[in-house]
């Protein structure tokens, strides 16, 4: 093998080392409703009742490392319902209130973040019905309109993080740092 070719492969490897020393979040899951970052998602919440009423959806998401996850929620299309956010079963935050519909003002709307572990996750969102419920449950109606089942978008994103060596990582860096420095001592003694 020439001395060329013998760079090449070393170049090669060592590129591989280092990009496995990285852990970079990442989304993927098995089962259920996949939700992938930076994808916005239209979700409806049927007749219920229960107040808050719950999505009949959760959505999975995984993630490769622990990091902090923003999700944003927005009211749509008749604005005036107010949403509960769910991780993992724990309540993370309410959007605001805001007028009800047909009334001047726009939809609520809201971005929590939240720290979370590497693994799986699931999401859920709940309609508290105010402050425009007015009936009973199971329905939702507004102008003797049954309004629900309502509507809502969201999202989730990672944001930018700086990257961290994992404990392998550091071990194969090393290891690689080692073989270059090595090899140019060989080198400069010939």
């Amino acid at each position: 093998m020439k001395s060329t070719e013998r760079t090449i492969a070393f170049v090669a490897i060592l590129m591989s080392f280092v990009a496995a020393t990285f852990a970079v979040p990442a989304s993927a899951n098995s089962g259920g409703e996949h939700i992938y970052p930076g994808v916005t998602y239209y979700g409806e919440i049927p007749c219920s009742d229960e107040i808050p009423a719950p999505d009949n959806d959760t959505y999975l998401f995984s993630l490769t490392s622990p990091c902090e996850v923003s999700i944003f929620v927005e009211d749509y299309p008749e604005y005036g319902d107010r949403y509960e956010v769910w991780v993992d079963g724990n309540y993370i935050g309410t959007t605001p209130t805001v007028p009800c519909w047909p009334e001047p003002g726009g939809p609520s709307s809201a971005t929590f973040t939240v720290s979370l572990s590497a693994g799986d996750h699931t999401l859920q969102l709940k309609n508290t019905l105010e402050p425009c419920f007015q009936g009973d449950p199971p329905c939702y109606p507004i102008n003797s309109d049954n309004m629900l089942p309502s509507g809502f978008y969201f999202s989730y994103s990672i944001p930018s993080q700086v990257s961290s060596f994992t404990p392998v990582g550091l071990v194969a860096l090393f290891s690689l740092l080692a073989a270059i420095a090595a090899v140019a001592i060989v080198r400069k003694r010939r």
